[in-house]
């Protein structure tokens, strides 16, 4: 399928069930115009889809708030990447004003028109013949319907992790009071149900999908087999992603011992003694995943 604004790749998933690896593995591709958390289509959704349900509301977005949050994510320090997208998206949007395009969605109502070319010029900003563009972002598993909407040839890859190391990784994340914002306390009887809802979120989402459009992959087929997984992704988003030697540095770099991680963890017997819930023992049983420690 040609790169186009209709047909994104968007990766998803319970977090900490490899999301982030697989986004650098694809945003290692030369060619690529893919974004790892850059948040363009998730905060796209929120200011201008959710919120232009009118003309009047359309022709006043608010499009400095738009390239804010951009900018609280990248930063004057953050990641090049997201520092790129915040420039890409405010030149983009300054053309849209110079050129009249804004105001003709805005009259016409043209809200998908308009999240898919806006999406797709910043992705791919400066860039010559992208193979493709999307992003990754866990929590666009509670987006699926309006993604779908918008970008009628959307690609959805979904990433899935065996809960015992999902909710290890979890419950080290969640309560790791240092990092920037800090949050909530989580139990690890949180992170189970968190493995369980993000999973039945998927499970129920995907069923409103074209079929010919999802790709589920097991975090563990990625770090056990990984050219053999990515030459299955290849296919389906249509990019020879093995062809690239970046890309197959990243493969080099795959470390099969952070499968069944949680073993050797200081938080081992918390995972081991959380109890198994009949959703949690569903899930398992469809996934193919064994509960016992």
């Amino acid at each position: 399928m040609a790169c186009s604004p209709e047909s994104p790749v968007i990766v998803c998933g319970c977090q900490r069930s490899g999301t982030t690896l697989l986004a650098r593995v694809l945003q290692s591709h030369p060619r690529s115009a893919f974004g790892v958390e850059a948040a363009v289509l998730r905060y796209a959704l929120v200011w201008f889809y959710d919120l232009a349900t009118s003309r009047p509301a359309f022709r006043n977005l608010r499009m400095t708030e738009f390239l804010h949050t951009l900018e609280r994510l990248g930063g004057a320090t953050g990641a090049p990447d997201r520092q790129a997208i915040r420039r890409n998206a405010e030149q983009v949007l300054v053309s849209y004003l110079e050129d009249g395009r804004l105001e003709a969605w805005a009259e016409a109502m043209a809200r998908e028109a308009f999240l898919r070319q806006l999406c797709y010029d910043i992705h791919t900003f400066g860039l010559e013949e992208p193979l493709f563009w999307g992003d990754k972002y866990p929590q666009y598993v509670f987006q699926l319907d309006a993604i779908q909407a918008i970008f009628p040839s959307a690609r959805f890859v979904f990433l899935r992790r065996h809960p015992f190391d999902t909710m290890e990784s979890l419950y080290r994340y969640r309560n790791d009071r240092q990092r920037p914002g800090g949050g909530m306390r989580f139990t690890i009887e949180d992170c189970r149900t968190q493995w369980e809802e993000w999973n039945l979120a998927w499970e129920f989402g995907k069923n409103r999908l074209d079929r010919r459009a999802v790709f589920e992959l097991p975090y563990e087929s990625l770090l056990g087999d990984p050219e053999g997984t990515l030459a299955a992704l290849s296919d389906f988003i249509g990019a020879p992603l093995l062809d690239a030697a970046e890309v197959r540095a990243m493969v080099h770099k795959m470390d099969q011992r952070n499968l069944g991680k949680w073993r050797g963890s200081a938080h081992a017997g918390l995972v081991a003694g959380c109890a198994r819930t009949p959703t949690l023992a569903r899930l398992c049983t469809l996934y193919g995943y064994a509960l016992d420690a």
